[in-house]
């Protein structure tokens, strides 16, 4: 899986990107759920799956930032270009 990375670096995570793939699926599939309850004024499970939504992007975006783009800072913090394009693309401070 991961390739060891020594000196207390963040390993790589092949299934990483796979994951986040399926976690934009399932929030996709649940803002169409949202969606689908707003238009038949089910207020209660609207209120109920906004909570939900709200809680699996939070946990995305955290992996994003803490696994993602820590990695890529770390494998291209020694390359200005690649890393301000990373900035740019993650919405980073530099």
């Amino acid at each position: 899986m991961g390739t060891p990375v020594t000196q207390g670096g963040i390993a790589r995570n092949d299934s990483l990107i796979p994951n986040m793939v399926e976690d934009h699926r399932c929030l996709l599939d649940l803002f169409g759920e949202i969606q689908q309850y707003a238009v038949t004024a089910q207020w209660r499970a609207v209120e109920y799956q906004l909570a939900e939504f709200r809680a699996m992007l939070t946990d995305h975006l955290l992996l994003e930032s803490v696994k993602l783009y820590a990695f890529l800072k770390q494998q291209y913090g020694h390359d200005d270009e690649t890393l301000a394009n990373i900035q740019d693309v993650a919405g980073l401070q530099p």
